[in-house]
């Protein structure tokens, strides 16, 4: 009986030690990592575009759409009315016009001499250029017959008799001017030599109002250009106000290279250097500012022409600055031109200026020069500052 007490309590001691069975964990499949976050690029600040577009407007035969050049569009609107402007050339073979060079003339330089002629005598035929203007219902408002021969005075008498026939281009309806714009291309055959004279007819009655040669070849060849105001127009030889006024600007002694309508009121006219014909310079280049009047404001020692076809003044203008930036390589300078205060004109010699080291900064804009040497060049400017950086490339 002790013994079973014994057994007894020994097993119940046995139960209450024993460590109760411990239940696993389910096993949970292996994840794999999360890919990391892609790091995020820093983002450059868009580089501002420069603003080239002059404040002046160009007048010339061709605009661009896109990548090609379309003719100036023939319809216009005169006093809310529609109208539709024609100009064609026709060449009259029984009318033929001759010029003999005399004898201080010198060399003759427009094309072969007539033949049969004397080899100093050049020859072309008659030339009539015809303008209309017409009404929504295609009748005319007004038709005008100008000949080829009644162009000499402008064009001299020698491109006026041998000149090829070309189809007038018409640039424009001017309504401060209350006229058509014309320009006529006047070359002898097979040549580059002549030039562009301007012509301008009353927009109601077809009356020529001005005749004027406009650009040159052999000498400048700036565009024709209309003030913002459109009340002035600047050729390469003359400035003509919308009352009917005309200044020239040529000096004795000195030629025109270019020109430029810096604002409503002012123009820069670029002279070339002049030598005597032993070749020493009697007259350094220089660029002029002048009135409306041609009365001479300020005078700079600048050289900023470049020539092709004839030569043109080197001007880029940002509007970012409203400021021309001319680029003298000759003196390896650059004018500042203010166009609100053009007497303030500075010229930086390109010394005094940092070159360009990339990267180019988010306040400053790029434009390109030509060069006469065929250098690649580009200023950039900080349009908060205006400091100027430069780069040019010289050929290999």
């Amino acid at each position: 009986m002790r013994l079973l007490s014994l057994l007894t309590a020994g097993l119940l001691l046995a139960g209450c030690t024993q460590q109760p069975t411990q239940r696993q964990a389910p096993t949970i499949p292996a994840q794999p990592l999360p890919a990391p976050a892609p790091v995020a690029a820093v983002a450059r600040p868009a580089l501002a575009l420069a603003d080239t577009v002059p404040p002046y407007t160009a007048l010339e035969p061709y605009a661009w759409r896109g990548e090609q050049q379309v003719p100036v569009s023939p319809l216009v609107r005169i006093d809310g009315l529609s109208y539709r402007v024609e100009a064609s050339a026709a060449p009259d073979s029984t009318r033929p016009l001759r010029y003999t060079y005399p004898p201080e003339a010198g060399e003759v330089n427009l094309g072969d001499p007539a033949p049969g002629l004397d080899d100093r005598t050049v020859q072309g035929v008659e030339v009539t250029y015809t303008f209309r203007l017409l009404r929504a219902d295609g009748q005319p408002q007004f038709t005008r017959r100008i000949l080829k021969s009644s162009l000499k005075k402008e064009m001299t008498e020698d491109l006026a008799a041998c000149a090829v026939a070309r189809q007038p281009a018409f640039l424009g309806y001017l309504p401060q001017f209350g006229a058509l714009a014309f320009e006529l291309d006047l070359t002898p055959p097979d040549s580059d030599a002549g030039g562009q004279l301007l012509l301008l007819l009353d927009a109601r009655t077809g009356q020529l109002r001005q005749q004027r040669l406009s650009s040159w070849t052999g000498g400048c060849n700036s565009p024709v250009a209309l003030s913002e105001d459109g009340r002035t127009l600047l050729t390469s030889f003359h400035i003509i106000r919308a009352d009917g006024r005309v200044t020239p600007f040529e000096k004795p002694g000195l030629q025109v290279g270019g020109t430029l309508l810096v604002n409503n009121q002012h123009v820069l006219v670029s002279y070339l250097p002049d030598y005597d014909p032993q070749g020493n310079a009697t007259a350094g280049a220089s660029a002029r500012l002048l009135d409306l009047t041609g009365r001479q404001l300020a005078s700079f020692p600048l050289e900023n022409v470049i020539g092709e076809l004839g030569t043109r003044m080197q001007a880029a203008y940002l509007g970012q600055t409203r400021t021309y930036y001319l680029f003298d390589e000759e003196h390896q300078q650059i004018g500042l031109l203010p166009h609100d205060q053009p007497r303030a004109l500075r010229l930086l010699k390109l010394a005094q200026l940092a070159t360009f080291q990339p990267p180019q900064r988010a306040t400053e804009v790029r434009f390109s020069v030509n060069t006469e040497s065929g250098a690649q060049g580009a200023f950039y400017v900080d349009t908060l500052s205006q400091a100027l950086r430069y780069r040019l490339q010289k050929p290999d």
